[in-house]
């Protein structure tokens, strides 16, 4: 028997049984294609493919880090219709100022739902999100954090910019739910600017310590 492994691009089989390769790194363009690397962004080699390492859309390819590791977004605007959920150790890392992830018009989701204290979005412009409801469905219109990072050396936010979002509750911008770390959360080189709420927090809602690096709200 062989058991396929989607994630694989190589393995070694031993007793029938194969030892899968670890997908660590993941590109996403929009103009990838399954027959070819498609934008020059992807550098034209044979190095990338369709399914496993590189795509056109971030969920997919948050999903495919099975074990968590890097997801490289193209200098592009992509736009989403629901939140994008990362529960494992993953760093969302785009070009600063070029890359946006933008909810579609007339959207009703949050863009970012972060659950794992490894989880980090570099680089990126979040914007045009809405946490539309009560309570916690109603915070953090760009991005949701349920777990701070672990340390100082993963700063939640870097490099980005959270702007155009809001929400019907708390955290227009970011709203930071969780209230388990003992450390907090660190934002560095960031911009959170011209968010809104219906209660506490147009631009950051946070519910721990906050430390703010090089920072403008």
């Amino acid at each position: 028997n062989v058991m396929y492994v989607p994630w694989a691009t190589n393995y070694l089989a031993v007793n029938s049984w194969p030892v899968p390769e670890i997908v660590v790194e993941v590109w996403v363009g929009n103009n990838y294609t399954e027959s070819g690397p498609g934008a020059s962004w992807f550098g034209g080699g044979t190095n990338y493919q369709w399914g496993v390492n590189a795509f056109t859309n971030i969920r997919s390819a948050v999903t495919n880090l099975l074990f968590g590791g890097s997801v490289w977004l193209a200098p592009e605007t992509f736009q989403i219709t629901s939140q994008i959920v990362i529960s494992n150790n993953v760093v969302v890392i785009g070009t600063q100022d070029v890359t946006t992830v933008t909810m579609a018009s007339g959207g009703t989701n949050r863009c970012f739902y972060l659950g794992n204290e490894s989880a980090s979005l570099r680089g990126i412009v979040i914007s045009n999100g809405y946490a539309n409801g009560v309570e916690a469905n109603g915070c953090g219109g760009g991005v949701y954090v349920e777990r701070c990072p672990v340390s100082v050396d993963i700063p939640l936010l870097d490099g980005c910019r959270v702007v155009g979002c809001r929400a019907d509750n708390e955290g227009g911008g970011v709203c930071i739910a969780d209230t388990v770390s003992t450390f907090g959360a660190y934002i560095r080189n960031s911009t959170i600017s011209g968010n809104m709420a219906t209660n506490n927090g147009g631009g950051i809602a946070c519910s721990n310590w906050l430390y703010l690096g090089y920072c403008t709200i």
